[in-house]
């Protein structure tokens, strides 16, 4: 989701994944602990961040998109997104000024 221009908690919230707040606070952190991703705060009360890739998050990608390839391919059930999530999924990322 990163890659795809998303910064905000809410963001990932709201994606087509439908994760939930305690598994992704969790997951953040520990990206965050890992020097994956970073935050910067950009409202102080009440304080929320922006999320952003640091240069070793970036260069997971061509791994992640490997995989997720080899998931559509090997993986039977393993979701495609339709039209209308890609539609949204564009528009975040063109609303994040990418």
């Amino acid at each position: 989701m990163l890659f795809l221009g998303m910064k905000q908690f809410g963001d990932f919230l709201d994606s087509p994944e439908g994760i939930s707040t305690n598994i992704l606070t969790d997951r953040l952190k520990r990206l965050e602990e890992h020097g994956i991703v970073d935050k910067k705060s950009y409202q102080d009360n009440p304080v929320r961040y922006e999320y952003f890739l640091t240069p070793a998050g970036y260069a997971l990608k061509p791994i992640l998109m490997e995989i997720a390839g080899w998931g559509l391919t090997h993986i039977e059930g393993t979701k495609i997104p339709s039209e209308k999530e890609l539609t949204e999924i564009r528009k975040r990322y063109d609303r994040n000024g990418k």
